[in-house]
């Protein structure tokens, strides 16, 4: 490194006409040739001792990153029953346009608080856990002879879905089975 640093620094001088015993086309060769060769080495110690160029990265504790993240208990326990509130008592999920910003608004707290409460208490993310109470109120409307009356997709609007194909695949992931197989078990169920 140190001898392409010299000659690099002769090129500098030649440039500027203090040195005019080097050629040109010499210097720049030499200095090539250099670049080359250290561009030759630094590769091949790169792949057979790689932990040698390992950066080390200032690593925070992993405690201190829960540390960081967590909320205290109480506003952990109030935003888990406001949630709980607003699901079951106000039937929040209903609402067809419900997103995470929405019901952070309805229950005064942040998206960010709201979403990590969401992933470390109800270990859910958002739509899943909105996706469970929904199917839930469309199995006892079932339970209730409510496909007698209404179709299988006006109840799914009712209870907040938004399109069918949601609809048949939160149902099918929470039920494991189609909302028609649903019914007949249903209906199997209560003739026995």
């Amino acid at each position: 490194m140190a001898l392409y640093m010299l000659f690099w620094l002769l090129g500098i001088f030649e440039i500027f006409d203090i040195i005019t015993w080097i050629k040109r086309p010499l210097i720049y060769d030499i200095s090539c040739l250099i670049f080359g060769v250290l561009i030759y080495i630094v590769s091949f110690y790169n792949l057979k001792f790689p932990e040698i160029f390992k950066i080390p990265f200032p690593s925070k504790d992993k405690n201190e990153l829960k540390k960081k993240n967590t909320l205290d208990e109480k506003e952990i326990h109030k935003i888990e029953s406001l949630v709980k509130a607003y699901f079951e008592i106000e039937k929040g999920y209903r609402r067809p346009e419900l997103s995470l910003s929405i019901l952070a608004n309805e229950i005064n707290t942040t998206t960010n608080k709201l979403s990590w409460v969401l992933n470390n208490i109800y270990k859910k993310a958002f739509y899943e856990l909105v996706n469970e109470y929904r199917v839930a109120d469309f199995s006892q409307r079932i339970h209730e002879n409510k496909h007698k009356e209404f179709t299988l997709i006006s109840i799914a609007f009712e209870v907040g879905f938004n399109s069918k194909s949601t609809f048949y695949k939160a149902f099918k992931e929470i039920t494991e089975m189609t909302p028609t197989a649903y019914i007949k078990e249903v209906e199997r169920s209560k003739n026995i």
